[in-house]
């Protein structure tokens, strides 16, 4: 083992991350349950929901840290702006593995109809550069991708959705016609195409 070392460096640095990882996780959880132990859960959830830390988790697609907290503390999902939050943040960033974990978590009939059909399309008509990871390669793959995530939440909301109209910006004062959300899609998906190129 100390010669493979020597001769390639980099497996040792991956050696150490993967260690500094699972360390980590270890002490995550172990703080989660002197937390639950120690106090009340009232007082518990209001410091995660406050602190931001699953969310942040989730932003970053840490689903270790977003799966501990809703193993220890499955309440956070009660919390109906944090889990609208957590959606959003989850298809923002297009993390398959978290929305895999907190989709049956989520309890559609305890949030804001309105809010799950406009606010997850928004966030999937979305382009955004941390859409991009190393795993996808080439335009048409991210292309493929990105259509799978809509045609995901698509499903998820309710059959009229492909007629869904983008809410409306109540700032804007001119009357326009409002586009649907596969039209804002397409433009978005586009538009980031011809700037790549």
């Amino acid at each position: 083992m100390q010669s493979s070392t020597k001769s390639a460096p980099f497996i040792k640095r991956i050696g150490e991350s993967k260690l500094r990882h699972k360390c980590s996780l270890e002490f995550a959880n172990l703080a989660l349950a002197e937390k639950k132990a120690r106090m009340k859960m009232p007082e518990t959830l209001e410091f995660l929901l406050a602190s931001g830390i699953v969310l942040d988790g989730a932003s970053r697609g840490i689903s270790e840290i977003v799966s501990l907290c809703l193993k220890h503390f499955p309440e956070l999902m009660w919390d109906e702006s944090f889990t609208n939050e957590l959606m959003k943040e989850i298809v923002s960033g297009r993390h398959v593995e978290l929305f895999r974990l907190v989709n049956p978590h989520h309890i559609p009939y305890l949030t804001n109809d309105t809010w799950t059909k406009h606010g997850l399309m928004k966030a999937v008509t979305e382009w955004s550069p941390r859409c991009v990871t190393p795993d996808v390669s080439g335009a048409v793959f991210l292309m493929q991708r990105e259509l799978q995530w809509y045609k995901v939440l698509e499903d998820r909301c309710d059959p009229s959705s492909k007629s869904l109209q983008l809410l409306e910006d109540p700032l804007m004062k001119k009357r326009r016609r409002q586009k649907t959300y596969w039209e804002v899609f397409v433009e978005y998906k586009v538009a980031s195409d011809r700037q790549h190129m």
